[in-house]
């Protein structure tokens, strides 16, 4: 498999709606299922990597080390420097609560675990890097999904079956908890379906059934629209009266209708790679984005908050500082994504999966990188 530029794309696009999204969250105040789409492209990437190499002998370690090279260093450094501006700041009564185990937490990628006994607190945790709640997620799944393939590897329907259990445990957290966003167990099983299709792509199941894939994840984002677009259409409906936003109802039906519509998207956007559709996928400026889109992650939120902080502070409009956040959120992803990630994307590249004679396993770069 080659890799599918326009994932690249679509992330990239989406990642600047996140920033959008913190921007003025009301404007796109359904943008929080858009990580979701995430999970489930990271789900469908990263899997792709194990199957490829399964009979690598140095399967689980090659593996883990070329995940802590992608997420570590810039993980690491961003949180680094919140912690920094944490200390000179400490003061300021926007994180007044927060106490050193949610630094901790997010350093061992445990935050908001204890939300699986009891209601969750957010005050621990720094509120200026609170967003990175989704970096933790994707490590979880990293390990249980890596241990649970390497004990299954020889078994050909494993990852089929993990997905399955993967799915399973999603719906049945949501439909017996009152979830919480920060959780592994309110996105497995978007996860789980990116393992789904990393397992139809890998085999060669998606060429061999290509015409009928096709229609059935066009059928699933159809499918989708009545389940969220009542939603979204009563939110802008009291945005634009004036109503209040914390009387819109979420039934569950609408997280089930965003995962099928990222499910029906990043299918048929893999399936058909360079179809004129997907045009505005492939431009430099959205293949850009999809770079940069991990280093921006990480620094946007933290740049707007500072940014609505110093406003405030000072009497200037939070609104027009949280723009200025945002801006310099995108300049620091920039010099993060040349002056860090390249260099270790090139190191990373020379880390191989070695088969059992020992050779190096063919290098067969597919799909996107990793989301995270």
């Amino acid at each position: 498999m080659k890799r599918v530029v326009e994932l690249d794309g679509l992330r990239g696009l989406f990642c600047l709606g996140v920033v959008l999204y913190h921007v003025h969250h009301q404007w796109i105040f359904w943008w929080w299922s858009v990580m979701d789409f995430f999970f489930m492209a990271s789900g469908f990437v990263i899997s792709a990597q194990l199957l490829l190499n399964r009979e690598a002998e140095n399967l689980l370690t090659a593996f883990f080390m070329r995940r802590a090279l992608r997420v570590w260093p810039l993980y690491f450094a961003t949180l680094l420097f919140g912690l920094v501006v944490y200390l000179a700041t400490s003061h300021v009564d926007v994180w007044s609560s927060t106490q050193p185990r949610g630094w901790l937490q997010f350093a061992s990628f445990t935050a908001f675990v204890e939300g699986y006994r009891h209601r969750l607190d957010l005050g621990p945790y720094p509120f200026h890097f609170i967003h990175s709640w989704s970096v933790s997620v994707e490590e979880q799944f990293y390990v249980l999904f890596a241990l649970s393939f390497f004990a299954m590897r020889r078994f050909a329907w494993s990852v089929p079956l993990i997905a399955a259990v993967f799915i399973a445990a999603g719906l049945w957290w949501r439909g017996t908890n009152d979830g919480h966003l920060y959780l592994l167990l309110n996105h497995i099983d978007a996860l789980g379906w990116g393992l789904l299709l990393s397992h139809l792509f890998c085999t060669g199941a998606a060429e061999q059934h290509r015409r009928a894939l096709l229609p059935i994840f066009a059928l699933c984002a159809a499918v989708s629209v009545p389940m969220w677009a009542g939603y979204v259409w009563h939110g802008y409906s009291l945005l634009a009266t004036g109503g209040d936003m914390r009387a819109l109802a979420q039934p569950p039906t609408v997280n089930a209708g965003f995962i099928l519509l990222w499910l029906g998207l990043i299918g048929a956007a893999a399936l058909t790679p360079g179809h004129k559709l997907w045009a505005p996928l492939r431009t430099r400026f959205a293949r850009y984005l999809g770079d940069v889109s991990y280093p921006l992650y990480l620094t946007h939120y933290m740049a707007i908050v500072l940014g609505v902080v110093i406003a405030r502070k000072l009497g200037f409009n939070p609104q027009l500082f949280a723009v200025l956040g945002a801006a310099a959120g995108i300049a620091g992803a920039h010099l993060l994504h040349v002056y860090v990630e390249k260099p270790l994307s090139r190191f990373k590249a020379g880390m191989r999966y070695r088969t059992p004679d020992r050779a190096p396993a063919p290098r067969a770069p597919l799909l996107p990188v990793t989301v995270k």
